[in-house]
């Protein structure tokens, strides 16, 4: 009898630990689109750089949310967040509006599928997704950090490039790539998509400045501040101020 309660008593065990394997497996993926999808860019393939990398963006977001629902653990699955209630209403109303389009403009039912089809995948990836999934990951205190430090470093990446764009050194592409002129899009392909991107890193940056407690902190921080917000200052991007 102590055999068989002993067996049982395992399962669980095995069990939890495979759901946080594929939990940290699914946190780790979606790291890395937030790391590879912002950088790769072939303006030889397409026109925008940010055509591939939405591709690999969903692509690796789509992964990782295979993953957690792979995990069946219920705190993962069903997460609560202040925006449920906002992201629910939000989806019935775009079925709505397409369900009074189609109702009302028949002939027009192919453009509509079309349009709408690609607004609920952005919708879906980049934006519900990502939202759960960051919010899951912040719940984790050392995958929190993985994913500021994961976003630290891109920015810097692309801003570092960005510099370089700007004092006419560039290296990979021996062409010009855009018809912004002067204005520095790094591998953004905007300047206005990097300049979002860089509001939102400097903030960060920020933070790391107040949280240092070192020398090295400090500096490194500081170092963070200065190539991000000169990286979003010479995108010229009117929007971002």
């Amino acid at each position: 009898m102590s055999k068989n309660t002993g067996n049982r008593s395992k399962k669980p065990k095995s069990q939890g630990n495979s759901q946080r394997t594929l939990i940290s497996a699914a946190f780790w993926v979606f790291v890395a689109a937030v790391v590879i999808s912002p950088l790769v860019f072939f303006t030889d393939v397409t026109r925008n750089p940010y055509v591939i990398q939405n591709i690999i963006f969903r692509t690796l977001v789509f992964v990782s949310l295979i993953l957690i629902l792979f995990s069946k653990k219920d705190a993962v699955l069903r997460p609560k967040t202040f925006l449920d209630i906002p992201l629910l209403i939000y989806g019935v109303l775009i079925f709505f509006s397409l369900g009074v389009s189609f109702a009302k403009y028949p002939q027009w039912a192919t453009s509509f599928f079309v349009f709408w089809g690609k607004r609920m995948i952005f919708f879906v990836f980049n934006a519900v997704a990502v939202f759960y999934i960051s919010f899951m990951m912040t719940k984790d205190r050392r995958f929190k950090k993985i994913l500021i430090y994961a976003l630290l470093l891109t920015a810097t990446i692309s801003s570092l490039y960005a510099v370089m764009q700007y004092t006419g050194h560039e290296f990979i592409w021996p062409r010009n790539l855009h018809h912004y002129g002067s204005r520095s899009v790094s591998t953004f392909g905007n300047p206005s998509f990097l300049s979002a991107f860089e509001i939102v890193i400097v903030m960060f940056s920020l933070w790391l400045f107040a949280e240092a407690k070192n020398i090295s902190s400090i500096a490194l921080s500081l170092f963070l501040i200065t190539v991000n917000f000169f990286a979003l200052l010479i995108t010229r991007t009117r929007s971002s101020w």
